[in-house]
């Protein structure tokens, strides 16, 4: 936590706080596992070394707590000796690296198979305005549709695009009823299943999306052996008290200024990397970033939920 501030990424913190943070994220080291009793008890003593760096009163309740706490939290006794692929587990020494900065190099040495695809971005809209715009004569629910509903339409728009389905753009989902209201007709909510049964994909959740965070071991499982897959991302804009929440679609995780995040694919206007300096809430509330090469960072602990993408 940056300055002891829980909204540090509002922050510009110092280049040497940065630098300092990026290097960190680049530290592979070997040690044991925390979670082992026998590095603070032996002969059921307290190691003197386990008692100076947790501060353990040497009374009878202070020795029997601690005693008992790292016990509880012991999960080096049930892995030693076991068989798993890869791992070595006759003694507790292991190697550690930052998880996002090792995905990446897993990447850049095509040792991920490629299964989670980047989106592409084709189209953008924002609100009623480009409805206005590019839809003078449709009727004023379905201008609302765009208003609603147009960053889950860019967003399977921009795949389809990816996807070599370059027939299906946004104005041809909002045109296709059958896209629509399935989930609530009295809404008119776009019906994921529907938008991307005609791209020949299926959602692993045909009515809503996943509501966890997108963390990076979820993003390092899916290109486990499976399809390749597109992924959808439900991320915190800032504004509404936070809860306006927004569709936007993934390209890759990364590491930038010190800070786990995605380069995202953006499907509003307002996301896009040259309006950060202008009064956006998405990079004066939430810790979103214009990125040099024209790229969009959001935080990893902006995101809300997330849809994913598989061919049939």
């Amino acid at each position: 936590m940056y300055n002891n501030n829980p909204d540090w990424y509002t922050e510009k913190p110092p280049n040497e706080t940065i630098r300092t943070r990026e290097l960190k994220r680049t530290i592979v080291c070997c040690h044991p596992l925390e979670w082992d009793t026998t590095l603070y008890v032996e002969n059921d003593k307290i190691k003197s070394e386990a008692r100076t760096a947790f501060g353990v009163p040497n009374t009878t309740d202070g020795n029997n707590h601690f005693k008992n706490y790292v016990k509880a939290t012991d999960i080096w006794e049930g892995l030693k000796g076991k068989t798993i692929a890869g791992l070595d587990l006759t003694k507790n020494s292991f190697w550690f690296a930052h998880p996002v900065y090792f995905v990446s190099h897993l990447e850049k040495a095509g040792l991920l198979n490629g299964s989670v695809i980047p989106i592409e971005g084709k189209y953008t809209m924002q609100g009623g305005d480009w409805a206005d715009k590019y839809f003078p004569y449709m009727p004023k629910i379905d201008k609302n549709k765009i208003s609603e509903q147009g960053c889950a339409v860019v967003l399977v728009a921009n795949i389809a695009y990816t996807f070599g389905k370059t027939s299906i753009t946004p104005s041809n989902i909002i045109e296709n009823e059958g896209d629509f209201g399935r989930v609530d007709p009295n809404k008119g909510d776009l019906d994921w299943s529907a938008a991307t049964k005609r791209l020949g994909l299926k959602c692993n959740n045909e009515t809503d999306r996943v509501k966890n965070p997108f963390t990076i071991d979820k993003y390092v499982s899916l290109d486990n052996g499976k399809k390749e897959c597109f992924i959808g991302l439900h991320v915190a804009t800032g504004y509404d008290g936070d809860k306006a929440d927004h569709w936007v679609g993934l390209v890759k995780p990364v590491v930038y200024q010190g800070v786990d995040g995605y380069i995202i694919n953006p499907t509003s206007d307002n996301d896009s990397f040259n309006k950060q300096t202008e009064n956006n809430f998405r990079y004066l509330k939430t810790g979103w970033k214009g990125l040099e090469n024209g790229q969009t960072f959001v935080p990893m602990n902006r995101v809300k939920g997330y849809f994913v993408f598989w061919e049939y």
